[in-house]
């Protein structure tokens, strides 16, 4: 039980379901990831707060991000 809910993703263990890095992450954070707790964020959460809390989990996660700086800018100009 984490956070109160059961099967809740521990964010400091484990691997990620759409796999690693902030581009991945960045896209469940918008469209959610079907079969699973996780919804979609887009409507409450604007482009640039998503990214927030992409980098902060990128702090605290085990499993870091391994996309390239470049990757990511390159994305991040046309994310929505």
């Amino acid at each position: 039980l984490v956070g109160g809910l059961p099967n809740a993703r521990n964010l400091v263990e484990g691997n990620w379901k759409s796999g690693p890095g902030l581009i991945n992450l960045y896209k469940v954070l918008q469209n959610g990831l079907p079969g699973t707790q996780m919804v979609s964020f887009k409507a409450q959460l604007k482009p640039n707060e998503r990214w927030a809390v992409l980098n902060w989990m990128d702090t605290i996660t085990k499993n870091k991000s391994t996309d390239k700086p470049e990757d990511i800018s390159k994305f991040a100009a046309s994310a929505d």
